[in-house]
């Protein structure tokens, strides 16, 4: 769902200083129209009036300019913004206009392909940079099929989903209710490609949907596809049914929902949580840049969700931070709202606000919302404290942006307040649904594509075996590297290739709704006859595994910042996966051969074919135990209970791995004996040293206590009781922890 507010230029730029709000103030002096007066327009966006009143073609044409859509087109078919870069150096994000203006050019006519123009700005591409000609939609369907529920809607469909855009579906602005023929309710906004210019807003187009349509995480919403006529563009967004934050603060006030700092808090960290996802678990990376409460929503169960990324850019290098402080000034500014209840505070932050650890008890109760008043017990007060703390941090005005926070370290201490408040940080309910068509989510090849990328799946071809069956590296024709994975087809028995089947469904079912860095991404599938094959993206480093226990002495891991970013790595991919993927998914199957490596030595959790949903939302379901020798939580194992807490500790020995160099099971002398319990003891003894790798240089003295850190954690996750272990959110704080001992000293 989209907002209902259609923001003026004022209420944009009270949000951040993004290119939203630049593009705002550039455009404040200038209203852009089809008629020939002469508009002084300030820098850059001179160029944009100086096209609009062209209206002659370099053929020398003459074009009827019957609306500004065909204005639009006939001036961009004459000039080119950047052209002459010697000229013309456009500030990053102004040079937005140009990828804008660019992104409307039309096909030439008759021809039947799609126009994409790649904006590179400081590192950033614009992510709408695709138009779609009206002939071109059976090539975009094609594209379309690959992402997991996106499609191209017709207008028919849509004028049926909201009977004919009637005023009652309307919701505000030119967002409409909508209810799809296959039963999905949906927020359908609207807008008039002309509007699209003059509000600055782009549209969205098949680079942008095709990005978003991957993106799946609890507090972000969903996009289900959209439509674009001559004129006209409509997004199909999830609907969500309790509005946005900016309808329940200022437009209809909602005592329920906001009378309770600990409800507001939650609220703060749930949009935190979806903006540090889009900051650094999306891949490729990307930044909101429109964040403000309309862009809010709350679901049915009051968890909040961030939507409308018709300002979103995507990183492709590490030079967009500026992009990701400027939402993170919007976050503070989102804050500071829901501390006061106010639009206007960020602005005058540091004049108005004492610093939050000298303010008296009066003075807070002055700057709190009076509709909610001050908290009354200790805790909640500490609790509004610390966020009005991190609120101030980050709203630091645009000359100190690399003095902001980053959104992780927010979403830290935010989780602290939470507590305070009594509250969890990671909250989910629900199951996931069974989705049984899969051609809607992935690219199908045909059998003969991947016989021709393995050599015919030659044996040197061969990379290794997963839980659905042999893995080989291929070639496609358009050049990609996959890893694709075989299950064997000869078997003897009917009830194998069934159980091949199910691992098949399963793995393909969760890669194609999974999107997270440290995640192993699915590319496509292929069904033939009793052949099945997943084609996922090639990692280059290979397995942790190989890289630990290889003979090659150059294949191990010989720095303990290196073990434990890695250990990082993992966890996070497990926690999306326990917190934020939509519903709890249990792996299954952790192990380091499973975990594996790419390009830039991030780790990748892969082989989802054992994964289930939580069984807690399912109690009748009882399935085959499942997992490997030395890494199987020992409860699952005796007494068949299965938990995320199962999967806790698999990583307890993974954690365990990267400290001492050995296998789950390794031999000692002439007997086999667990990893757990060779280590265990030593560490809790505080004799770690006897068990470290020795292969890795000794820590100096100050790294030992990250070593203990990482120790400690595994040696608690491996605790033979599920309830004893930790969640997987305070593995990841105390592996970040461990990671900031070697950070501080760099």
């Amino acid at each position: 769902m989209v907002s209902s507010e259609d923001a003026s230029v004022q209420t944009s730029n009270r949000y951040g200083h993004g290119p939203a709000s630049l593009l705002d103030k550039a455009f404040r002096s200038s209203s852009i129209a089809a008629d020939s007066r002469t508009h002084r327009v300030p820098g850059h966006t001179s160029q944009v009036d100086t096209l609009l009143r062209s209206s002659t073609t370099q053929n020398s044409r003459t074009h009827t300019l019957r609306t500004p859509t065909s204005l639009l087109n006939t001036a961009l078919r004459s000039s080119t913004i950047a052209e002459d870069s010697s000229a013309h150096h456009a500030p990053a994000h102004h040079a937005l206009v140009d990828s804008f203006l660019r992104s409307n050019t039309p096909p030439n006519s008759g021809e039947n392909h799609v126009h994409s123009h790649t904006s590179q700005v400081d590192g950033m591409i614009n992510t709408s940079t695709t138009t779609i000609s009206a002939s071109s939609s059976q090539s975009l369907e094609r594209r379309a099929r690959d992402v997991e529920g996106f499609r191209l809607f017709t207008m028919a469909e849509l004028e049926a989903a909201t009977r004919n855009f009637s005023g009652r579906n309307r919701i505000g602005g030119d967002v409409y209710r909508g209810k799809l023929a296959d039963g999905r309710k949906v927020a359908i906004k609207k807008k008039m490609m002309f509007q699209l210019l003059l509000k600055k807003k782009k549209m969205i187009t098949s680079t942008t949907a095709e990005i978003l349509s991957r993106l799946r995480h609890k507090n972000l919403i969903k996009l289900f596809g959209y439509h674009e006529g001559n004129d006209l563009r409509f997004a199909v967004y999830e609907y969500v049914e309790n509005g946005s934050l900016h309808h329940h603060f200022h437009d209809e006030y909602n005592g329920d929902v906001l009378s309770s700092w600990r409800m507001r808090i939650k609220i703060a960290f749930d949009a935190c949580r979806g903006i540090e996802y889009l900051h650094y678990y999306a891949d490729p990376s990307i930044s909101h840049g429109h964040l403000k409460p309309s862009n809010i929503l709350l679901d049915a169960d009051w968890t909040a969700r961030v939507s409308d990324f018709e300002w979103s850019l995507v990183s492709t290098n590490d030079a967009y931070e500026k992009a990701r402080s400027d939402d993170v000034y919007s976050l503070g500014v989102v804050m500071l709202e829901l501390l006061t209840g106010k639009r206007d505070v960020a602005e005058h932050c540091d004049k108005t606000i004492p610093a939050p650890e000298s303010i008296s008890e009066e003075e807070l109760k002055k700057i709190l919302d009076p509709r909610i008043g001050a908290p009354m017990l200790k805790k909640e007060t500490k609790a509004v404290r610390l966020l009005l703390s991190v609120a101030k941090k980050c709203v630091k005005p645009n000359s100190f942006w690399k003095m902001r926070p980053k959104v992780d370290s927010i979403v830290s201490e935010l989780g602290k307040a939470l507590s305070l408040c009594g509250g969890s940080p990671d909250i989910s309910s629900g199951r996931i649904p069974v989705i049984a068509e899969h051609s809607n989510k992935a690219e199908e090849f045909p059998l003969h594509e991947l016989v021709a990328a393995t050599n015919n799946f030659s044996p040197d071809n061969k990379i290794g075996v997963g839980g659905f069956g042999v893995v080989y590296k291929g070639t496609l024709a358009d050049g990609r590297e996959v890893a694709i994975k075989r299950s064997e087809s000869n078997s003897k028995k009917k009830i194998e290739f069934e159980d091949r089947l199910s691992v098949f469904e399963a793995e393909l079912d969760f890669l194609s709704r999974l999107h997270h860095r440290n995640l192993v991404r699915l590319v496509g599938f292929c069904e033939d006859k009793n052949e099945r094959l997943l084609v996922c993206e090639y990692v280059l480093n290979g397995s942790l595994y190989n890289l630990l226990h290889h003979k090659n002495k150059g294949s191990r891991l010989d720095s303990w910042k290196l073990r434990i970013q890695i250990a990082l790595d993992a966890c996070r991919g497990i926690e999306y996966l326990h917190n934020y993927a939509g519903h709890p998914i249990i792996h299954r199957d952790i192990k380091s051969s499973n975990i594996l490596i790419d390009h830039n030595w991030t780790a990748r959790v892969c082989d989802f074919g054992l994964s289930l949903t939580s069984p807690g939302y399912n109690s009748d379901y009882r399935p085959k135990k499942a997992g490997t020798r030395g890494y199987m939580d020992p409860e699952y194992r005796d007494q068949n209970v299965l938990t995320t807490k199962s999967d806790v500790y698999s990583l307890g020995v993974v954690l365990l791995e990267l400290l001492t160099g050995k296998k789950a099971i390794f031999k000692h002398g002439k007997e086999e004996i667990s990893l757990v319990d060779f280590a265990s003891t030593s560490i809790q003894i505080r004799e770690l040293e006897k068990v470290w790798d020795e292969r890795v240089e000794p820590p100096r003295h100050h790294e030992k206590k990250a070593l203990y850190v990482m120790g400690d954690t595994a040696r608690l996750c491996v605790r033979s009781e599920g309830k004893h272990r930790p969640p997987i959110d305070n593995i990841v704080a105390q592996l970040k922890e461990a990671l900031e001992v070697f950070n501080d000293r760099e």
